[in-house]
């Protein structure tokens, strides 16, 4: 899927939308002109690259790209990943971010400041509450 460079700052949460059925989706793109995005590793990111909001991958395994520090909600709903590796630098996960039913396995950094993988479940570090 190749998306327009004209893509809108606003409608960058609701791609995830735009694919509701398409678990087979394999690649996404975009213009590098786009003015408020960028892809990397098949994940739809702010231009900056710290913000996820749409995520897909064909592989058994998705590695977050290490500068995000918030994954979007809904941001992993179409990912067919049965692992998600995410790094140290995520500080935020919104409501919703990991909800996804072929997520077997979620890894995060030991170097993670703000959460950690307990028995497939991710806590907050700070008050243990789900993440």
């Amino acid at each position: 899927i190749q998306l327009p460079a004209s893509l809108s700052k606003e409608n960058l949460s609701n791609v995830r939308f735009a694919f509701p059925e398409c678990p087979k989706l394999k690649n996404i793109t975009i213009s590098e002109d786009s003015p408020y995005c960028s892809i990397k590793n098949n994940c739809l990111l702010s231009k900056n690259g710290k913000k996820l909001f749409f995520a897909i991958s064909c592989d058994k395994t998705l590695k977050i790209p290490s500068r995000v520090r918030t994954i979007k909600c809904g941001a992993l709903a179409l990912c067919t990943s049965e692992t998600i590796y995410i790094g140290k630098k995520v500080s935020n996960l919104e409501t919703g971010a990991l909800s996804n039913d072929y997520i077997k396995s979620i890894i995060i950094s030991k170097d993670n400041k703000h959460y950690k993988s307990y028995k497939n479940y991710v806590l907050n570090k700070k008050d243990k509450s789900m993440g």
